[in-house]
């Protein structure tokens, strides 16, 4: 099992080791099948909708870091869903900001970009409860921009994103934004 590198730095709560990875994979899927069942017990129960929600989140995040992408991307799009449904604002843009990364590293940076600017526009409408999302949807939306060969907008994303943090003393996002810089040679 490959574990995708540039990644780690995002999901550092979860494993490097691919046999950790694997092991963590297995036991979040039983948590999704335990999930599944309570919901389908009670459709109408938004605390077993939003279980189910939060372990197809993090299935999906070990999916994204395993590789497996198709996959990670059904699950979060089902995520999608169920937080749209339980009118969760805050965990729709985070889980959109992760589906947009499996778009991505799967090639498809047109869509993740258009994904990207949907939500950015729910931010302009709600930037009280939704503007923390806004940097890290530049450095994403960047990184698109990058692979589709838009590499001047994607630097000044970047850029931006950059200042942000610096202003904010967030060391970790500042190295990582810095390397993307360098990976795109900027």
């Amino acid at each position: 099992m490959r574990i995708r590198r540039h990644l780690k730095a995002d999901l550092s709560e979860h494993p490097d080791d691919p046999k950790r990875l694997e092991a963590a994979i297995a036991l979040r899927r039983r948590e999704v099948a335990l999930a599944r069942a309570r919901f389908a017990e009670a459709p109408e129960d938004h605390t077993a909708r939003g279980i189910l929600a939060r372990e197809l989140n993090t299935l999906g995040d070990l999916l994204t870091l395993a590789s497996a992408l198709d996959e990670a991307e059904a699950l979060l799009r089902e995520t999608l869903t169920h937080w749209g449904d339980l009118g969760r604002t805050r965990a729709h843009a985070l889980t959109s900001l992760k589906l947009a990364t499996a778009l991505r590293l799967q090639g498809r940076p047109d869509e993740a970009l258009a994904l990207l600017a949907e939500q950015l526009l729910r931010i302009d409408d709600n930037p009280n409860e939704l503007e923390v999302y806004t940097p890290f949807m530049t450095i994403e939306r960047g990184v698109a921009l990058h692979q589709s060969g838009e590499h001047e907008a994607a630097q000044r994303d970047l850029q931006d994103a950059l200042r942000h943090f610096r202003g904010r003393n967030a060391t970790r996002q500042v190295q990582h934004i810095e390397q993307l810089l360098v990976f795109m040679g900027a």
